[in-house]
């Protein structure tokens, strides 16, 4: 069982990291808010750990200020780059609170628990749990987190895959990647001569390792 204790000290720690991005990107409390759809003493209350932050919300902000979500949920601290606007988040919110509240019950049935001993074991009302899996209510991250654990399903995995953040969480880990390359394999990528080559690459990468044997000895009986 969870106890309220790590759940309150995550949200301090979580609230630091808001903080600390928000501030490093030159945004107000008062304008991040607003585009969040929320009142500035309830983000005010997320930075200083008095609440705690659902995922929609995190994707969303960390959308925003261009800050990788994964800082958020690994600890990291790092440089904050511009922010992002131009997209309805807030209504983006609304409907990933719905899936993930979906994908939680889906994932509590599949394992033949009741809402009632669930709740029990995260350490919150059952009334509180069938509110996240109807998506009617935003779930705080550190109890996502501990419903996430005690079903088995690994946080990165609840991320947003699809639509402007989606495509955003997949160019940043793209950047993530690329950074740790070496730099002989980054300038090979970054050439437009080797498209072709990577495309190759990329085909043969989706064959399975029976087909991949087939051509090789066909190659090899082509070179004899």
């Amino acid at each position: 069982m969870t106890d309220r204790q790590t759940l309150t000290l995550r949200a301090k720690i979580l609230g630091a990291l808001l903080r600390e991005a928000r501030l490093a990107s030159g945004k107000s409390l008062r304008e991040t808010a607003a585009v969040l759809a929320i009142s500035p003493g309830t983000l005010s209350a997320y930075e200083h750990g008095r609440r705690a932050i659902s995922l929609p919300e995190l994707e969303a902000l960390a959308f925003y200020l261009d800050v990788p979500v994964m800082r958020f949920l690994e600890g990291r601290r790092g440089p904050s780059r511009k922010h992002r606007g131009g997209q309805d988040l807030p209504t983006l919110i609304r409907l990933r609170q719905r899936i993930i509240g979906a994908r939680l019950r889906a994932r509590r049935e599949e394992y033949g628990l009741s809402a009632k001993a669930l709740a029990q074991e995260v350490g919150i009302p059952s009334s509180r749990l069938r509110a996240y899996e109807r998506g009617l209510r935003p779930i705080p991250l550190p109890e996502l987190e501990a419903l996430a654990e005690r079903l088995d399903l690994a946080l990165p995995d609840l991320l947003e895959e699809e639509g402007p953040i989606g495509e955003w969480h997949l160019y940043r880990a793209a950047c993530d990647a690329l950074a740790d390359l070496p730099a002989d394999l980054k300038r090979l990528i970054a050439d437009p001569e080797a498209r072709p080559y990577l495309d190759l690459a990329l085909r043969l990468r989706r064959l399975d390792g029976e087909t991949l044997r087939q051509m090789a000895q066909t190659l090899e009986a082509l070179a004899s």
